[in-house]
């Protein structure tokens, strides 16, 4: 929980004093990828609204480093997005490798389940989650 005397505290009173675009900015900016405390930035996204094409920027600048090892990354857009929005994003973030494809669908495929249980029988949603089928297979055939 972050509280007055939380240091991350000042940074999210800043970054509501801004408009949606500038807010953007700044949060990329004081946490770049560059910076190894840039996980900081998924504890400040879900405390100010942001506009849709902001969300989108956000979320597409921090998933360059896809794959996480943990969900909370996922989570933290989850909460902020709607889930064609954020499967969109997703999307073009897919690891190639196989191994960093199954950390990516190992975490994020329960944040899907938990923020988009509604929408899980929608074909995008089952589409997406195909991908996930479809590394399963390739790895059973490579047992074979």
């Amino acid at each position: 929980m972050i509280t007055p005397n939380s240091p991350l505290y000042s940074a999210i009173t800043r970054l509501r004093t801004l408009n949606s675009a500038d807010a953007v900015d700044l949060l990329i900016h004081i946490l770049p990828l560059s910076n190894p405390d840039y996980g900081y930035a998924f504890d400040l996204i879900g405390h100010r609204s942001w506009r849709k094409r902001d969300q989108i920027k956000l979320c597409e600048y921090y998933m360059k480093n896809i794959p996480f090892a943990s969900g909370k990354p996922y989570t933290a857009f989850a909460k902020i997005m709607s889930p064609h929005t954020f499967l969109n994003v997703l999307k073009k973030a897919i690891p190639t490798a196989e191994s960093d494809r199954q950390l990516f669908f190992y975490y994020v495929e329960p944040v899907l389940q938990e923020f988009y249980s509604a929408a899980m029988n929608d074909e995008k949603v089952r589409s997406f989650l195909s991908n996930r089928l479809k590394t399963r297979r390739l790895l059973l055939a490579d047992e074979i």
